[in-house]
């Protein structure tokens, strides 16, 4: 299988992000892309797609999982850190 992940990966506090992913050879209908909040605050659906983050306040990693047409899990995962605003020191 092949899976892509891609979101912005320095925003500001309070800001969201855009998150884009596509996924190929793999379980029709097995894809999620979710964060690590528990319970995830962000849960999308779908073998592909671009969706903007929820507001974010701190560090956030972001996974998608499918399972490959073997019927095993695979998952790519990417972080959102937060920076500083450019009037903080």
């Amino acid at each position: 299988p092949t899976l892509s992940l891609h979101v912005d990966n320095r925003i500001r506090a309070q800001t969201s992000a855009t998150i884009t992913w596509s996924a190929t050879n793999v379980k029709a209908g097995s894809c999620t892309v979710s964060d690590d909040n528990v319970p995830p605050i962000d849960h999308w659906v779908g073998l592909n797609g671009s969706e903007h983050t929820s507001l974010l306040a701190n560090q956030t990693v972001f996974t998608l999982r499918c399972t490959d047409l073997g019927g095993h899990a695979t998952s790519t995962h990417k972080t959102v850190f937060i920076v500083p605003d450019s009037g903080e020191r």
